[in-house]
């Protein structure tokens, strides 16, 4: 299995840096930037730990030969938006028409028939919604904790309050997290 993402998070990511200096009480404009760019790791970051999108994204397999229900890499699946087979006498992926598979609860299956033989390629769009206000408020929460812990600790530096704020972000996330 091959899994890749195809479409980032829209790049003016739904929690804004407004909101993000709102929460560490910033009021000034000389670090926007950073503040950008710590935000969007800790996003990433709490993606990673969770194994779902926060904000809507599109997303792309390859399986060999698959069998029965594939349970996709990215939970909280919305649509499936293609479908391809590897045509290994052209050497390039034939689409497949869409309605003829099954997609929910981030399980994928072909409608009546069985998966066509072969290597088959598929992409879905995943996430919790396009709006911060579709993300569960934790997983918002995770994210602003992990801001501040970076935005204060620029050095690395592990102290009882770093431990004490993380695991505040590991008790918020917990129940989100996809085990694999």
């Amino acid at each position: 299995m091959f899994v890749e993402r195809v479409t980032a998070p829209n790049i003016d990511t739904p929690i804004t840096v407004a909101m993000v200096k709102e929460h560490l009480r910033v009021d000034y404009a000389d670090e926007d930037d950073y503040i950008r760019n710590i935000t969007d790791a800790a996003i990433e970051a709490i993606e990673d730990e969770t194994g779902r999108c926060l904000f809507t994204q599109s997303w792309r397999e390859v399986h060999d030969a698959p069998k029965g229900t594939i349970e996709v890499a990215k939970p909280d699946a919305i649509a499936l938006t293609a479908i391809e087979q590897w045509n290994t006498s052209s050497f390039t992926w034939t689409a497949l028409d869409v309605a003829d598979f099954y997609l929910e609860n981030s399980e994928l299956r072909p409608r009546g028939a069985a998966w066509p033989s072969g290597r088959v390629r598929f992409t879905y769009t995943s996430g919790f919604g396009a709006d911060v206000d579709d993300v569960p408020y934790s997983l918002r929460q995770a994210v602003l904790l992990v801001v501040a812990e970076i935005y204060e600790n620029r050095t690395g530096t592990v102290d009882s309050r770093v431990t004490n704020a993380l695991f505040g972000v590991d008790y918020l996330i917990s129940r989100y997290r996809r085990f694999f």
